[in-house]
């Protein structure tokens, strides 16, 4: 009785040693995952103040910042137009302060730092960086003629000389193209307004090249034949310009027009700038929620797609 007493109280003891040694052991492993974890953590750190570096958190909130601006000018603008609109509808006497108030909202428009361009678009939404137009309200380059000419363009500032040929009996839209095609290496695009006129268009980086007189040679179709001739071509006007310029000489019910299209263009912008604002936040989002568990690659996506949205 007594031996067997020993043995229980030996195997007690060793199965009590046995569970301590097992719990040191978990002790250790757990102390070692957290360890390990936190070594993780400390190795993915620098990966979201690379993102910092990569300013992609800052690029977003900036973007929302410009979202935010666009929609209280647009705001502002349509305040004012529908005021307007207001005052066509019981009179086609427009008073001059509410024009005056036009005015000076397109002389806010035509600052470079406004967050709309001169048709109320909001450049947060452009595609490509804002340009600078031209009318060419001189020379007729787009009606049909039945003889064919060679016309030859001359930019002063760059000392460059573009030559385009256009055919006999081609419509305004087949000339256009060709215009496009041969002014693409001066990196100028044209294209018609409203009233039927040519526009040339380009960066402001770029703009010298038609803020100067650009000098035109042809064959006497379309342009005078012998020597060049130098053609200043007239900054394209506002849209707000030109409602103003329409009422200022009594076409109230012409412009009516305009700005019945004007104001339908703000509401889109506006729809089209809470959307853009919403992907924008969430894309912000997703960028703070998953980046101190993202690989390189991962990052490397992510701020791919950020900036494409």
């Amino acid at each position: 009785m007594q031996v067997q007493s020993t043995r229980t109280s030996t195997l007690r003891d060793d199965a009590v040693t046995s569970q301590t040694g097992s719990a040191q052991t978990v002790s250790s492993t757990k102390t070692a995952s957290i360890s390990a974890a936190s070594a993780v953590r400390s190795v993915r750190l620098p990966q979201f103040e690379r993102l910092g570096s990569w300013s992609l958190v800052g690029a977003a909130q900036q973007k929302i910042s410009e979202t935010q601006s666009s929609e209280q000018a647009l705001a502002m603008a349509y305040r004012q137009l529908k005021q307007l609109e207001r005052q066509l509808s019981q009179s086609q006497q427009v008073s001059s302060q509410l024009r005056q108030q036009i005015a000076d909202l397109d002389s806010a428009l035509a600052n470079k730092e406004s967050a709309l361009s001169g048709d109320l678009t909001p450049k947060v939404l452009q595609n490509s960086p804002p340009s600078n137009a031209y009318v060419l309200d001189k020379v007729d380059l787009l009606s049909a003629k039945p003889s064919s000419e060679k016309l030859q363009l001359f930019f002063p500032s760059s000392s460059s000389a573009v030559s385009i040929d256009l055919p006999a009996g081609e419509s305004g839209d087949q000339l256009v193209s060709r215009l496009n095609q041969g002014l693409a290496k001066e990196q100028i695009s044209v294209s018609v307004n409203n009233e039927g006129a040519v526009v040339f268009s380009t960066t402001a980086e770029n703009s010298r090249k038609l803020d100067e007189p650009v000098f035109f040679s042809g064959e006497g179709i379309r342009v005078p034949a012998g020597n060049p001739v130098a053609i200043k071509l007239s900054p394209e006007k506002s849209e707000l310009s030109k409602l103003n310029d329409g009422l200022s000489q009594g076409e109230g019910a012409q412009e009516q027009q305009r700005l019945q299209k004007l104001l339908s263009n703000i509401e889109q912008s506006m729809r089209e700038l809470k959307q853009y604002r919403r992907q924008m936040l969430a894309q912000l989002e997703k960028v703070k929620a998953r980046t101190a568990e993202m690989s390189e690659d991962e990052l490397n996506r992510l701020q791919q797609e950020l900036q494409q949205q």
